[in-house]
């Protein structure tokens, strides 16, 4: 196989495993809630926790379903699995 074959081959198929990640991360994108949100009641599916949403309290919207955190802690364990909180 020639070089420049080899080298298009291979950034190919990098671009085509990096795609999906950046897709992924680019869905688990962890915001601050919305003046509407403040005050509402919510819960925290890492702690099960029920609590009132705060200007500091993390959200993450996920396949169209806005997710509320309790504590600093809690997206990050969101985003490593967030099919294991989602199914209901």
């Amino acid at each position: 196989m020639k070089p420049l074959t080899r080298i298009v081959l291979v950034t190919v198929l990098i671009g085509a495993l990096l795609i999906p990640s950046v897709t992924f991360s680019q869905e688990l994108n962890t915001r601050q809630p919305n003046p509407d949100e403040i005050g509402m009641k919510a819960w925290c599916p890492i702690m099960d926790y029920n609590f009132d949403v705060k200007a500091n309290t993390s959200v993450i919207d996920y396949k169209g379903k806005s997710f509320y955190f309790c504590c600093e802690g809690c997206p990050s364990e969101f985003k490593q699995n967030p099919e294991k909180y989602t199914v209901q």
